[in-house]
């Protein structure tokens, strides 16, 4: 279906070195990502990039660059990974929206670990330290269970893994 597209789509790329990205010369979107118009709508440059070079994205597929530049439509720099792939490719990078914008955190990595220790500690309850807190009962019941913030092993589960593992012996 790209193929009619594919001389005005690399007419608006700066091709450089196989190595190199390559900047998407034509409209941008707000996220920095291009963007060309294909049958009457914008369809983001990255993608096409990759199904002319490729060939067809695969359903349910994200394009991710490895190179992390949305301008970039080097299909050298373009895989296809599920949404999974593409979420913690952002997490390993620490591209999330609490990396980039902290301001944002309703509690500091510090408060977390202390709010873990008191509540397995059993020196307060769960909802207590979500209202100490400002958070809701389930953010605080992610941070004592190691999920969210803290990130330190909840000390109960560890407890009942190695005690379940001892059970056979």
């Amino acid at each position: 279906m790209l193929d009619k597209y594919r001389d005005r789509f690399w007419s608006r790329v700066a091709v450089g070195e196989k190595t190199e990205c390559w900047p998407w010369r034509g409209a941008v979107m707000s996220k920095g990502y291009g963007a060309m118009s294909v049958g009457g709508g914008p369809v983001l440059a990255h993608r096409i990039s990759y199904e002319l070079a490729h060939g067809p994205i695969p359903d349910g597929m994200f394009i991710c660059h490895l190179c992390d530049n949305p301008i970039c439509v080097n299909p050298n720099h373009l895989v296809a990974a599920t949404p999974k792939e593409n979420s913690m490719d952002m997490i390993s990078k620490h591209r999330g929206k609490y990396d980039t914008h902290p301001e944002l955190r309703k509690i500091t990595k510090e408060q977390s670990a202390q709010l873990q220790k008191d509540v397995i500690g059993g020196l307060m309850t769960l909802e207590d330290a979500a209202a100490q807190y400002g958070i809701s009962g389930s953010h605080a019941r992610r941070i004592v269970r190691g999920e969210e913030w803290a990130r330190e092993k909840n000390p109960r589960k560890l407890a009942r893994r190695r005690a379940a593992k001892n059970c056979g012996d």
